[in-house]
């Protein structure tokens, strides 16, 4: 096998493979008896089928077979040979098999940049103070509190924060649509939970009363055909209720956490909230990290690895072209996604490459540690989310996390940290 490497960038290269005839011909003979065995041919025993026929016949699937099986076999051994690295699958860009049996092939290969680590170590660091108020707490407890509220009839008017039992229809243009009558629905009188003008609307009704309210459906249609038109909505109230919350007592204390008493409710509150704040402020020391090193250390992203991460980094935000969209806020928009995109890549290029020279590994013991903390959090078993994790592929992502952090974890022990 004869390898040839044109570096066509600093993380791109033309692969050019030649392979012996004699190698070709082993596979083809190969290709040839399993499909003598195989094939059933009028006239002929299984495995008594002659070539020429086969070669009628078959010929052309045959080379496409051997082609696949020999770039498949030699394309990890001309890299292997060739110390490149690929970040993603090699593309074969074109392929030749002559008739003596000669193969040539290409392929395109997006290979790791050649880091010269630098500047990694003592990287200057701002903590921020963490501190919990008490108002922090009391938010949190009454939170709880709503959390366990419960729902009384009660007579009188409608009013902000209570929940309605009313039976309504629906008109858009005169005409009613999809979902245009309901019956015994539940109406949180409260904004986000209702339109706008439902909210104010059916504020001062009474049970048995009936409304008529004209509203602008947005972006809150339930037919996409109706967005943004205006509906006229006739809502007869049935019944009133309101929250009944809790008193803040021993009681709910035991019932929300299985604590003793108020006090312990508090005290544990607290701790989780200082728990979450100090995550908050490690993750922004982390980034701090991320920045320095991006600064430090640049060099040109794999451009298949920005386009994935470009993708991913565009589904996550929810919407690929937001209704409405100028040109320039898209082309705004687009260069802050791939900004962000190469930023991410070269971040976890360089944390991929400090954990190889500081040996920062994960084992198992680490992962199932990772599974059980994210199963007792949704009130799962371990070993059912690693199933889960498993049967999705995702597990290699998961080490990849708890490897990305624990290296940034190593790296802010090394920090020069101001602001404590």
């Amino acid at each position: 096998m004869k390898v040839s490497v044109e570096e066509l960038s600093t993380t791109r290269r033309k692969v050019a493979v030649e392979l012996d005839p004699s190698d070709v011909e082993e596979q083809v003979e190969r290709s040839y008896r399993e499909l003598a065995r195989s094939v059933q041919l009028k006239g002929f025993r299984p495995g008594r089928a002659p070539r020429t026929i086969l070669k009628q016949l078959y010929g052309k699937e045959i080379d496409a077979e051997v082609t696949g099986k020999l770039i498949e076999e030699t394309i990890p051994k001309a890299l292997e040979e060739n110390k490149l690295e690929p970040v993603t699958m090699p593309v074969i860009e074109d392929r030749e098999l002559g008739e003596d049996r000669s193969f040539r092939y290409t392929a395109l290969v997006e290979v790791q940049p050649d880091l010269e680590l630098k500047d990694y170590r003592g990287i200057a660091v701002t903590a921020e103070a963490v501190s919990v108020a008490s108002e922090d707490v009391d938010r949190a407890l009454e939170q709880l509190r709503v959390s366990r509220a419960t729902l009384v009839d009660r007579d009188g008017e409608v009013r902000r924060g209570d929940v309605v039992v009313a039976d309504w229809d629906m008109e858009v243009d005169g005409k009613e649509g999809s979902q245009a009558s309901r019956q015994d629905a539940t109406l949180e009188i409260a904004d986000g939970s209702l339109l706008p003008e439902l909210v104010t609307g059916l504020e001062g009704a009474k049970a048995g009363e009936t409304r008529t309210i004209t509203a602008n459906l947005g972006d809150r249609a339930p037919d996409p055909s109706m967005a943004g038109k205006t509906a006229t909505f006739k809502v007869t109230v049935k019944k009133v209720q309101e929250r009944v919350l809790p008193a803040l007592d021993d009681e709910l204390a035991k019932a929300v956490s299985g604590l003793e008493s108020v006090d312990a409710l508090r005290a544990d509150v607290e701790t989780k909230i200082r728990a979450r704040l100090e995550r908050d402020a490690k993750a922004k020391q982390h980034e701090q990290i991320v920045d320095a090193l991006v600064e430090a250390n640049p060099f040109d992203a794999p451009e298949s690895l920005v386009e994935q991460s470009v993708r991913s980094l565009t589904r996550f935000s929810g919407a690929e072209v937001p209704e409405g969209e100028s040109e320039e806020a898209r082309e705004e928009r687009k260069g802050a996604i791939e900004k962000a995109a190469k930023r991410q890549v070269c971040a976890d290029l360089l944390l991929r490459r400090i954990a190889d020279k500081e040996s920062i590994s994960v084992t198992e013991d680490d992962v199932n540690a990772e599974l059980d903390e994210r199963a007792s959090a949704i009130g799962q078993d371990g070993r059912v989310l690693r199933a889960a994790y498993e049967k999705k592929g995702i597990l290699d992502e998961i080490r990849g996390d708890l490897r990305r952090r624990r290296t940034l974890d190593f790296l802010l022990e090394s920090a020069n940290i101001s602001g404590k």
